[in-house]
């Protein structure tokens, strides 16, 4: 209970963007993914963002990185479970890898 009370007290001075961020780094967990996405915007600094999230789980390209979370989702087309996550996307119409925020999206993620 102690602890329980010490963590909360730790957490209880910051906003709500950076307590989901403090729960997604521990936990990954889809909730407060889904408070993180809901603050995004284009344009974005990509520092701040990772600051947010920590580190990617996976980067199919230079530019693009996959946060995970802890909900799945089955996929009929694909005949399997498929991870529900963040997508982030730091390239341009030109495809070059600027260090804002272009596009985002969540939802289930994999190639």
């Amino acid at each position: 209970m102690l602890l329980t009370a010490l963590l909360v007290g730790c957490y209880a001075d910051l906003s709500p963007i950076e307590s989901a961020g403090a729960e997604y780094r521990r936990n990954r967990s889809y909730k407060s993914l889904e408070v993180i996405y809901k603050s995004l915007f284009p344009g974005m600094q990509r520092k701040e963002i990772e600051r947010l999230l920590g580190e990617p789980d996976y980067s199919p390209g230079g530019g693009q990185y996959y946060y995970s979370s802890d909900r799945s989702v089955y996929v009929e087309e694909q005949e399997w479970e498929v991870v529900v996550g963040l997508v982030v996307d730091y390239r341009d119409k030109n495809d070059a890898i600027t260090e804002t925020l272009q596009e985002f999206w969540l939802g289930p993620i994999g190639e």
